[in-house]
């Protein structure tokens, strides 16, 4: 079984697939002058970084305790 989750902040949009073991960028769309970066140290977490000059906001997804787990932060 696997979870098809949509983040929408002010930086940038994303589509992350996740499931057991395994996280997937679907897809990572920045909003205006955002640019975006992902990291991937282990199969079962996936980060998404919209970032901007004194801004930024992170989507951090994983496989967590036999569910999916998400968070959401804007730092500034």
């Amino acid at each position: 079984m696997s979870y098809l989750r949509s983040f929408a902040t002010a930086g940038g949009d994303a589509v992350i697939r996740i499931a057991a073991g395994a996280v997937h960028l679907v897809s990572a769309t920045p909003r205006g002058t955002y640019r975006v970066a992902v990291s991937q140290t282990e199969p079962n977490r996936l980060v998404v970084q919209f970032y901007d000059t004194g801004r930024q906001f992170l989507i951090d997804t994983m496989w967590w305790q036999e569910k999916p787990w998400a968070q959401v932060s804007d730092i500034s």
